[in-house]
């Protein structure tokens, strides 16, 4: 399904497979999960990792986003497990919730002390919008019948910390026309985003709404407002998911 999907991508929406095509897959390996005899072990480990062996600032806000992101692909692995008992997928919710508020607020604060380090808020932006696609695949899963709310949970987070990075990079550090086209582009793979969820929907309706908020989204985006061009892009994707 996933290969027809990309065909038709490239078919039909040339653009978007520009904006799209190398765009990569969430990387993270979710490690023992809930309710395994090792996994008490990694609380614990991943305690000592971040605050003993890692010394920067930077260096402890890049392991706490990587935590998160094996925290969603451990919702993913829970999910696939026969029965699964519902407080596993909880703590990884709670676990997950923690370290990417913690990465955000502490990428805020470390661009806040030294603006050169934008590419901290960059990290941060892409990795949340890949786990926003991870969540989101996991959702449209045929094969499983009845969706944990904690999968729909975790997938607003992903989009509520993506928005507060992506409106602290545009309002605080959109400078120039680099920055501009910078904020441009991550607009683009936002729109591809919605444009990929848009072909596993059979509701007329509803695509003909958002295409026509993208289709006003990229008018913006063109024009280099890119928060104007975020916020219909919301829109868009609040209709779609």
């Amino acid at each position: 399904m996933k290969l027809f999907i990309t065909i038709l991508i490239i078919l039909f929406f040339p653009f978007f497979a520009l904006g799209h095509g190398l765009e990569p897959e969430l990387q993270a390996d979710p490690g023992k999960l809930p309710g395994e005899i090792w996994y008490v072990f990694e609380r614990p480990a991943e305690w000592i990792e971040v605050n003993i062996l890692t010394i920067s600032t930077k260096k402890k806000a890049e392991k706490k986003l990587q935590f998160s992101s094996e925290r969603v692909a451990e919702m993913g692995a829970l999910l696939y497990i026969p029965n699964v008992r519902q407080k596993y997928l909880k703590l990884a919710l709670k676990r997950y919730q923690y370290f990417l508020a913690s990465a955000e607020d502490m990428a805020e604060k470390i661009i806040f002390l030294d603006g050169k380090e934008i590419g901290v808020a960059e990290e941060l932006e892409q990795e949340t919008r890949l786990q926003e696609k991870f969540l989101r695949e996991l959702k449209e899963g045929a094969s499983i019948e009845k969706m944990p709310v904690e999968v729909s949970q975790a997938l607003t987070e992903a989009r509520t910390q993506n928005e507060k990075m992506f409106r602290f990079m545009v309002e605080k550090y959109q400078a120039n026309d680099q920055d501009i086209r910078r904020d441009r582009i991550i607009i683009s793979k936002h729109m591809a985003l919605v444009r990929e969820a848009i072909l596993t929907v059979s509701d007329q309706e509803k695509i003909k709404t958002a295409v026509g908020l993208l289709d006003e989204a990229e008018k913006y985006r063109i024009a280099g407002l890119n928060l104007e061009a975020y916020d219909l892009i919301k829109k868009a994707k609040d209709l779609i998911y």
